[in-house]
Formats: C-alpha cells, structure tokens, sequence
C-alpha cells in the first residue's frame, strides 16, 4: 500500500471548486482501497469524517508530508509550493496533475485594477517558467484527455527532451458510483419565479472568464419571446475562495439589463456545497455549458459535464473541445457553434420540444459513464503511481541549479512587468 500526498492551492471542505472536489474525491477513493492518503489544501474544513487526512497548505506542512509519503501529486501552485516541491520531493514519485491547462486559463481573466492586472501578467509568465521546471523534474504527468496528452508531448518534444521519457496517463475527472439521490427541493416552488411546470435549465459550475455564459443570456431574451416557461439557474458564481470573476458581474448586469434577472434568469451569488449541488442538478431537465472558441477550448475538460452525466441531464454544449465529441458520438445532447446566441436559443427550444429526441438522450445517458467513476479513475491513478520511473531524480547539485536559473529569470521578468507598470503614462 502505498502513502500518497495530494497537494492543491484550491480550497478543500464541503464548499470547493474543481482540484479540491477531485482531490477530496480521489482522495477518499485511493483510500478505500487501503492507501494511506493525506489531501493538503487551502482553508480544510469537513463536518463529516474523511477517510483521507486533511492538512492546510503551508511551507511547513509541504515540507513534513512530503518527507512521509511515496507519491505527492500536486495541482497548480504559486512560486513558493513549485519551489518547495521541486527542492524537497525530487527523490519521491512527483505527479504534476494538469487535469486543467492553468495557464490557457489565465489570458482571458479580466483585470479590473492595476493589482489584478500585475497579478495576471506575473502568472502568465509564472506558468512558462513553471513549465520548464515540471520538464526536468516531473517524469510523471495525468491529464483529463487525449488532446492534453498530445499537447504534452509536443511540449516535451519542444523542450528537447523524448516524449517517451514521461509517463503521461489520462486521469479524468469523476463522480460517485453510487446513484444520485434527491434529500430535498431547492428550486421549484423554493425560488420564487421558478415553477414545478417550468422547464429548467442549470448551469453547474463557476462562470470564469473563459467560458461564455452572456451568449446564453442573449438566447435566454430569444427563448423568452418563445416560451417564458422557459428558465436557467447558475448554480454559483463567488467561488469558495472568495474569487469573484468578472464575468459574473458582467453577467448579472446583462441579465438586469435584458429584464431577465429573477424572471427568466436566475444566479446564485455565493456558491452552492458540493454535497447539495445534487438536489439542484435532479431538479433541472438540462444542463448547459457555453464557451469561446480559443487555446483554452481545445485543451479543456468541463468537469461540470459529468454532473450533468451523473444526473443524466441532457447538455447543450458549445463546439470545439472533447466533450463536444463525447455528446455527438454519444447522441446525450446538443451541440452549438461557439458564440452563437441564436444556434444556442433554437438548442434550447428543440430540447425542450421534441420529447422523442429528450427521451432518446436520457437512454443513452443511463448507458454512458461507467468510465468515469471515481472507483474506476483510482484505479487508473495507482497504476500511473505504481508504474517504474522512466527517470532518475535530479541529483542535489543539479535540482538547485535548475531551481536557481529558472527562479532568477522569472524574477527578472516580474520586475520588468513591474518596472513597465511604473513607466506606462498615466491616463488623463
């Protein structure tokens, strides 16, 4: 059996985003099969009892779990955890998880402030340097699909090095093997404005500055004119962290705007807890997830699909990634040109009208996903664990002088980044 040590910058407790859902989840799942599991992570907070320890991030706990497990796997991460991590879990099997292509992510945040956009701009060059430090020390990777698999190995290929020399295995995201259960009503007839005849549509993720959630607004004033039965709930927009994107106030605004907000749009400010996110999802006939067509679309994986897939909702989903693939080979909804209201609108209406293709995607939902269980997704994670190195550790000498190059440039390219943020004009 083996130790295993997971290691986000997200939060972890019953309120989470995406890495810490997957690292509770995993996590909970390794553990059940008998490996002593530790899920380190920001703000840990759990009423019930979990099969893994839970342990905030800091400097010093990193440090300490490190020198007691086999195995650290680590999503994301400042400058500080990559440093730590690459000093002190070099000799240990090291997992850079990029479930999430972070840095696609990152240039299509909105800065709202010259904080915002310093921060921004020190990430983007953050991630490159990141990047270049995971090739030499990391000879393990997971990733969610075969396009960042392939992006992987071009990226290791690029930086001169065989991509045969990295272990690469698809390791999804999941949900639970046991059945969905509703514990209680949440929408109809709770949310004013939203009925039991009411056909309802849920968006079930955060609404990041990469996706697209104001082209479904748009559809949504079309779909009013249509049929005003017609509704769609944000399930959350004020993450756990207490990050708020700026596309959720644009969002909100445009709703107003349009005379959609509380009537046939409706957004939850804060966020809901994972465990209840379930009540929502039963309550909805569809699930719906829109983004741009961009870098960050063709590498992504909407891990607020395979609640629809659990829930067995049917989606509408925009072109361009592999989940869209998913849905047309598998006939489980409906897929839309990237930014077009219209297309989306006219989704929306023939999900909701012809009930033999509805009933059609609700068979084949029951007949996908087994894939997708967190029990199966372990499984693939031990064997990646498991698997003999194709590397050897860098040795002492060489770890510090890779860690000091690298830090030394991007600290240089933050103070260029600052040094221009101080020299731009000021407007007016």
């Amino acid at each position: 059996m083996k130790r295993i040590l997971f290691i986000t910058n997200d939060v972890i407790g019953d309120s989470a985003a995406g890495p810490g859902i997957r690292y509770r989840e995993l996590g909970a799942a390794l553990a059940r099969k008998g490996h002593t599991v530790t899920v380190m992570g920001r703000s840990p907070s759990f009423q019930a009892p979990q099969p893994f320890v839970p342990a905030k991030l800091s400097a010093g706990n990193i440090i300490r779990h490190v020198s007691r497990n086999d195995c650290v796997v680590f999503r994301g991460g400042g400058p500080l955890t990559t440093l730590l991590l690459m000093l002190f879990a070099r000799s240990k099997v090291l997992i850079a998880d990029l479930y999430a292509f972070t840095q696609f992510e990152v240039p299509h945040m909105v800065a709202r402030n010259i904080r915002e956009r310093l921060t921004t701009e020190v990430r983007k060059r953050f991630h490159l340097f990141k990047f270049r430090l995971y090739g030499g020390f990391c000879s393990r990777f997971w990733v969610a699909n075969d396009h960042q698999m392939h992006f992987l190995h071009g990226l290791v290929y690029g930086a001169g090095r065989a991509p045969e020399s990295k272990s690469i295995a698809v390791v999804p995201f999941g949900f639970s093997s046991v059945p969905p259960v509703k514990r209680k009503e949440v929408l109809r007839g709770v949310v004013r404005g939203i009925d039991h005849g009411d056909y309802l549509l849920i968006w079930g993720g955060g609404v990041w500055d990469w996706l697209d959630p104001l082209t479904l607004v748009h559809a949504m004033r079309m779909v009013r004119d249509s049929d005003p039965r017609i509704k769609l709930y944000f399930l959350g927009t004020r993450s756990p962290s207490g990050y708020l994107p700026a596309q959720a106030e644009r969002l909100t605004d445009a709703a107003r705007r349009f005379g959609l907000l509380d009537a046939t749009v409706f957004i939850n400010a804060s966020w809901v807890p994972y465990e209840d996110r379930i009540d929502y999802l039963l309550e909805a006939d569809a699930g719906i997830s829109l983004h741009h067509d961009s870098l960050e679309t063709r590498y992504a994986f909407r891990t607020r699909n395979l609640d629809y897939l659990y829930c067995g909702l049917p989606m509408i989903h925009s072109d361009g990634d592999a989940w869209a693939d998913i849905i047309r080979n598998n006939r489980i909804g409906l897929v839309v040109p990237p930014g077009d209201a219209q297309a989306v609108a006219d989704a929306i209406i023939r999900m909701h009208r012809d009930r033999p293709m509805y009933d059609s995607m609700k068979r084949a939902l029951g007949e996908r996903g087994g894939q997708f269980t967190w029990d199966a997704i372990a499984e693939r994670a031990i064997r990646s664990i498991e698997q003999r190195p194709s590397e050897r550790a860098p040795s002492a000498f060489r770890a510090a002088a890779a860690v000091a190059y690298h830090y030394g440039m991007f600290c240089f390219s933050v103070v260029v980044v600052f040094g221009k943020a101080l020299l731009r004009p000021r407007q007016g």
